[in-house]
């Protein structure tokens, strides 16, 4: 997730609880929105550039996955630290809820992610059956039977074209390849 989505979510989640504790949670609000600074450390190191704003640009402009070995406050064990320091330290505590309710944020947008990419995945395979049950399996340029089948768009994507069986038929890849101007793939590169 975006940390300008973290400062949004987390100063709304704060605002929230201010009305039931009568006092805004300083140390919650500042830890979950604090808990990115080891991308920042990540880019620094990674790109040789300590520039806040050109790390803030470049997590904008391209989607980049952090391995999570390198983010130590995300992890767990520092939240569950967080807490068992809190016993002596009040503000260590709310610290704690802030990196959870971070941790959390970054959980559920990677289950949320999974679960599109998963029912994406199924809508695809259903319009495979679909489109290869009604075109019987064949090509439907050379008539080929028992060779591996693609989907193609009767009008592309790019041009407003649907994810529809009505604009979709069963082509062999040689055909498919010939259909898109491409040059036709051999065994090789078909198997890469």
């Amino acid at each position: 997730m975006h940390p300008r989505r973290h400062l949004l979510i987390s100063t709304a989640a704060a605002l929230a609880s201010t009305r039931r504790r009568r006092a805004f949670p300083w140390a919650f609000w500042a830890a979950s929105i604090l808990a990115d600074l080891d991308h920042f450390i990540w880019y620094a190191i990674r790109a040789g550039d300590v520039n806040p704003l050109a790390a803030w640009r470049h997590f904008r402009s391209e989607p980049t996955v952090v391995p999570e070995n390198r983010l130590p406050f995300h992890r767990y064990s520092v939240v569950f630290g967080c807490f068992w320091l809190g016993n002596r330290q009040k503000w260590l505590y709310e610290v704690g809820w802030g990196l959870a309710f971070h941790r959390g944020l970054d959980d559920l947008t990677a289950f949320w992610r999974n679960a599109r990419r998963i029912y994406a995945n199924h809508q695809r395979q259903r319009l495979r059956a679909v489109v290869f049950a009604r075109e019987h399996y064949a090509c439907q340029h050379c008539g080929a039977r028992g060779v591996p089948l693609e989907l193609h768009h009767r009008i592309p994507e790019n041009q407003g074209g649907p994810n529809h069986p009505d604009n979709l038929l069963a082509l062999c890849q040689p055909c498919h390849d010939r259909a898109h101007g491409r040059e036709v793939r051999t065994e090789r590169e078909k198997r890469v």
